[in-house]
This record gives C-alpha cells, sequence and structure tokens, in this order.
C-alpha cells in the first residue's frame, strides 16, 4: 500500500515522521515523506522517497518580521500575508495535490489540513496528526492557541471552535483550489475537518501521555502513541573545546531556544548572561534558530553556534532552559531534565505550564511581551531547577516513565493505529 505523508513545520513537528515512515515500510508499505526541503538530507539518508514542498516560498520570519507579528503590527501583518504566507500556502495545495498522486492512503499534519480534500477526491482514508493535543475538543483543558489556564468544563470546550475559525481564514484559496484542481464541489467556510462522512476523521497525537493524560471523552479513533524516535547514535563527535569545558567543572544549565527565532535576541542574550551572573551556574548556550549572540562570554559560559544532537548533551547538563518544543522537552525530560518553558508562540505556553503541574520544572518566564522576561525571574528559575531536590526527582521519575515508554516502542503503536483505521475506512469507502 503506498501512503503519502504530508507535514511541514518545524524540527519538532518533522523529525519525528522519519521514523514513522521506517516504521511503516517495515510493515510492507510504500510511502512518500513530503516536507520542507531543510528537511531533504535527513530524510533520504534513511532511503525514504522525499517529495520536496514549498520549493519557491520557503523561508522563515526575520527577528523584525517575528516582532511585528507578535505586536499585531496591521501593515506588516498584511505585508507578510501578501508576500510570505498566502503565496506559501497557495504553493502547499499545489504540492499536497502532487505528492498524494496514486496513494492509497494520507497521513498530514495539522498545518496540512488541506490534504481532507484530496482524500475525498481520491476516495482515500486519511488521518491527521499532532505533536500537541489541540485538534480534538475536551472539557478538561482549553484550544492551546487561547490560553493555558483552565476555563472550566463548558468554556474548555468551546474553545475549540476557533480551530474551525483558523482553518477558515484562507478558505478562498483552499475552495479555489478544490475547484479548478480537485473538480469538487465547494465546502463550507466553517467546515469540520474532523469529520468525514459523518464519522470522526482519526487523529494521531506523537507526544507523551505521560505528559498531558489523554481525556476521557475523546474517541476510539484518537490514539497518543508517544513519541516517535530514531533509536540514538553516537556519531557526532563534539568540538574538543566543549569536552574540556563539560570535563573541568560541574555539569551545566543548558540554553538554548531552538527553531523559534526570538524578536529581538541582542536583549535576550544580554537578559541570559544576567541570569547566569546571579545564579553563578556555568551553561552551554545553544544558538540554533533562535539567535542568541555571542559576545563578551565568561569562562563560565560556553557557546556553540550550530545545531547540535540533544541526545548527546542533554544527559551531560543538569537543567534545561528553551523554547518549550515538543521534541526538545520529550528529549530532556527523558534524561529526567528539570525544565524551564520561556514560551514564545504557538503551543509553548501550553507545555510551559503542564510541565510546571507536573512538579518538574518552574512556572514558564515567556519572551515575549518582552516585560515579562527579566534577569531576575530566569535566574530565580534557574536556581529553583538547581535546588529544589522534588522538582528534581520529579523529573527522574518521569524521564523513567518516558524511557519505559520509549522501549514499549510509539512508532510500532503508531503503525498499528494506521494499519487498523485504513483497513476501517477503505471498508466504510467502498
Amino acid at each position: 500500500m503506498k501512503i503519502s505523508l504530508l507535514v511541514t513545520g518545524t524540527v519538532g513537528e518533522v523529525a519525528p515522521f522519519i521514523p514513522l515512515a521506517l516504521g511503516l515500510m517495515d510493515a510492507g508499505h510504500e510511502v512518500v515523506l513530503a516536507t520542507r526541503g531543510m528537511f531533504e538530507s535527513d530524510i533520504r539518508k534513511h532511503d525514504i522517497p522525499f517529495y520536496k514542498i514549498n520549493k519557491n516560498t520557503d523561508r522563515t520570519l526575520s527577528p523584525e518580521e517575528w516582532k511585528d507579528l507578535k505586536s499585531q503590527n496591521v501593515a506588516a501583518i498584511r505585508k507578510m500575508s501578501k508576500e510570505v504566507f498566502r503565496p506559501s500556502f497557495k504553493e502547499r495545495l499545489q504540492d499536497a495535490w502532487e505528492a498524494t498522486q496514486g496513494a492509497d492512503a494520507v497521513i498530514y499534519s495539522s498545518l496540512f489540513y488541506p490534504a481532507y480534500h484530496v482524500a475525498e477526491k481520491l476516495n482515500i482514508p486519511c488521518i491527521v496528526t499532532s505533536p500537541a493535543p489541540f485538534l480534538s475538543p475536551t472539557p478538561d483543558f482549553p484550544y492551546m492557541f487561547i490560553t493555558a489556564e483552565n476555563l472550566g468544563g463548558f468554556l474548555n470546550r468551546l474553545t475549540y471552535e476557533l480551530y474551525r475559525l483558523e482553518t477558515s481564514r484562507d478558505y478562498d484559496l483552499v475552495r479555489q483550489w478544490c475547484r479548478n484542481t480537485l473538480k469538487l464541489k465547494p465546502h463550507p467556510r466553517f467546515m469540520k475537518y474532523l469529520v468525514r462522512n459523518n464519522r470522526p476523521v482519526p487523529v494521531l497525537y506523537y507526544y507523551s501521555r505521560y505528559l498531558v493524560s489523554s481525556p476521557t471523552n475523546w474517541n476510539r479513533d484518537t490514539l497518543v502513541s508517544g513519541r516517535w524516535f530514531l533509536k540514538q547514535t553516537q556519531d557526532w563527535q563534539p568540538p574538543p573545546s566543549m569536552e574540556t569545558f563539560l570535563a573541568e567543572g560541574e555539569p551545566p544549565v543548558y540554553i538554548g531556544f531552538g527553531s523559534t527565532v526570538g524578536t529581538n535576541p541582542k536583549w535576550l542574550s544580554g537578559i541570559v548572561m544576567a541570569a547566569l551572573r546571579k545564579t553563578g551556574q556555568r551553561a552551554i548556550i545553544c544558538s540554533g534558530w533562535g539567535g542568541l549572540v555571542q559576545s563578551d562570554l565568561p569562562e563560565s559560559v560556553y557557546y556553540y553556534g550550530d545545531p547540535l544532537p540533544h541526545d548527546w548533551l542533554f544527559p551531560r547538563v543538569k537543567a534545561l532552559v528553551h523554547h518549550g518544543g515538543a521534541g526538545t522537552i520529550w528529549t530532556g525530560l527523558r534524561y529526567g531534565k528539570p525544565t524551564l518553558i520561556c514560551p514564545i508562540g504557538a503551543d509553548q505556553y501550553f507545555w510551559g505550564k503542564a510541565l510546571c503541574r507536573l512538579g518538574v520544572g518552574p512556572l514558564p518566564v515567556p519572551q515575549w511581551p518582552e516585560r515579562k522576561m527579566s534577569a531576575e525571574k530566569l535566574a530565580a528559575a534557574i536556581k529553583a531547577m538547581v535546588t529544589d531536590k522534588a522538582m528534581q526527582q520529579k523529573a527522574k521519575a518521569v524521564g523513567n516513565a518516558l524511557r519505559r515508554e520509549q522501549e514499549a516502542d510509539p512508532v510500532k503503536k503508531a503503525v498499528k493505529f494506521i494499519n487498523f483505521q485504513i483497513d476501517k475506512w477503505n471498508q466504510q469507502l467502498q
């Protein structure tokens, strides 16, 4: 059976699709993994067929554009929409159609929601995926892009209507594509993308139930499989200077903001350095896309400007400070490390509060708006992680649970779910 996998987003969203593709191939399926070009080499080295999406429009926002977006600069947002968002989305629609030619089923990330219409056109099963629990309505917690605070059962469930509003934002482009390319009849502006043929669209979540427990009201077509991962390799060799730094003192604190572009890297770097001075902690600062600036670093701080494997570094540090990407959270906690989330957007606020409730980290210290971030707040949070024995023990306990979950093979669990749902939908679609 040929299965098309469609995913876009950051490393934390895309990387898990590599082990999922390998798991499906091991189960006898033929797959094609369609995603952004920046991931092509990682995908092809595993001999996974690759289709490049957004060939002409793939780019990340600059810190200035992020600041305009966060501050609701209407003129700037309109310009970005015209020059970046809409062209990229329009190209992604055509990519979804081309990448699914000859497919017997399609599995797509939530940002690729128009793939629903491709499955409709081809009359094939579809499954939607997400690294965070925001697709399935529940009274247990609200739609995470509204608030991380519990609003109570009725209001929590009501907030999920916002997902329909968000998918309606590009209705004109999707409607035109459905009409002209797919030759489908017009669909409602506020359609329910989680219902098809009066039945629930299967939802496959790839986060851990040990971080957020599954609501009891979710239907049987929803699965939380655990994080999909590649088995750890020790191929990566650190610079000798990093090995020397790690050997010369107590384990440092890791600080890095992954694939989240900050609005003011120079300001954020100053906050980080001031907080480290207040705590007296050693630190490894990893720039990544987050853009932390290297300047006048003391001997107690090691700066690394390129991406590095978290599986190698995280066992060697005492605590973590990062943006709150789902993949970084999972890896850090798998090694039992207390974690502080400094969110800037998306699902990061939700995860920050979730880790605090679990007792594995302090209250999040948001990067935005800037008035919420200070050296004093960051220093207090770091101090809590390195001195609070209860927090450290809880992080170790969660780490043990995540390693047990890993040993149970979440990819195998996901593949079993996929096979069941495809068979079920094929019977319904005949």
